[in-house]
């Protein structure tokens, strides 16, 4: 579903909430070009958020409204539309891990226990169904209880970027769209920090997203996912400059110079040389003296970039 027509739908939505009694099918009337599968499936996933916050009224009218909606679909002279429904199960699953995330402040130790029992719920539909719910939710919050509900999607997908267990691409597919839900609360404009933050993670996630044993058909999606990484870490370094923050500037530093090493577009010879140095600014920051374990993991970073140099015969 396309931002704009879910915008739309959910501004519908909510104009026919904040409607009197009886003034539903003018609305609907004046708004037919909206009347569709997709604006009922929206209603649905609504009443449903209506329903986990204690407003069972609220969300029985709505789907009382979308009722007539379904029946007039279903004997369309037509091939019948299928109306997609948000499961209640992924739903529950969904609201009680932001629950768990919210209440232990992002805990592993609390949150961990809680995927590793639903598994089986780790997959691209609890992608879908986070995203679909954060479009329904944030709208209708107050900015301060929308920055809560951005920062604990964002604990969220921290943790789901590095849970061990099961699908780790399905687990990152996550946790993009969290992070990618998370940047339009906390905007570069009025949340520099965080934004730039959610930023670096996204890159981390993208690059981490490439796995070793996709096979050539793939490597147009392995090329873009970087492209992406490369993209996000530079929009961090607009904010994160070595003045201000230097030590989260040196972070993203060494994180672009990775996704440059593994870069498949462009010259490879120019690609390797962007990443060492990176790479060497990083190195200025994490000095041996003052962080060596971040100090070995850049100096092995830059031997890899180099050796890659050298096997394609780049000079160094």
């Amino acid at each position: 579903m396309r931002e704009e027509r879910l915008e739309a739908y959910l501004n519908l939505i909510q104009v026919l909430l904040s409607s009197s009694s009886g003034e539903e099918m003018e609305i609907l009337q004046t708004n037919q070009a909206l009347i569709d599968a997709g604006l009922v499936q929206t209603m649905e996933a609504v009443a449903a958020m209506l329903a986990e916050r204690g407003d069972g009224d609220a969300a029985e009218w709505l789907r009382n409204v979308a009722a007539p909606m379904v029946t007039e679909m279903g004997n369309s002279s037509s091939t019948p539309t299928v109306v997609k429904r948000i499961p209640e199960s992924p739903l529950q699953f969904l609201t009680e891990v932001l629950q768990a995330t919210a209440d232990s402040n992002g805990d592993r130790k609390v949150v961990y226990p809680l995927l590793q029992a639903n598994l089986d719920q780790l997959n691209e539909k609890l992608a879908e169904i986070l995203h679909d719910w954060a479009m329904i939710i944030l709208p209708q919050v107050e900015p301060q209880e929308a920055k809560f509900i951005g920062a604990t999607i964002g604990g969220f997908s921290n943790l789901m970027a590095q849970f061990p267990l099961g699908d780790k691409e399905k687990n990152l597919e996550i946790a993009i769209t969290g992070y990618e839900i998370v940047v339009t609360v906390f905007t570069r404009e009025a949340s520099p920090n965080e934004w730039a933050t959610t930023q670096n993670n996204l890159g981390n996630a993208y690059r981490n997203r490439i796995q070793d044993d996709l096979a050539d058909k793939d490597m147009a999606v392995r090329a873009d996912r970087l492209e992406r990484a490369i993209a996000c870490y530079e929009q961090a370094l607009q904010i994160y400059t070595r003045q201000a923050f230097p030590q989260d500037w040196a972070m993203t530093q060494n994180n672009l110079g990775n996704a440059y090493r593994d870069r498949i577009r462009g010259n490879r010879a120019d690609n390797l040389e962007r990443a060492i140095a990176c790479y060497r600014q990083a190195s200025e920051i994490y000095t041996r003296e003052a962080s060596p374990d971040k100090w070995a993991t850049i100096q092995n970073n830059l031997a890899l970039a180099s050796e890659n140099c050298e096997a394609s015969n780049v000079p160094i």
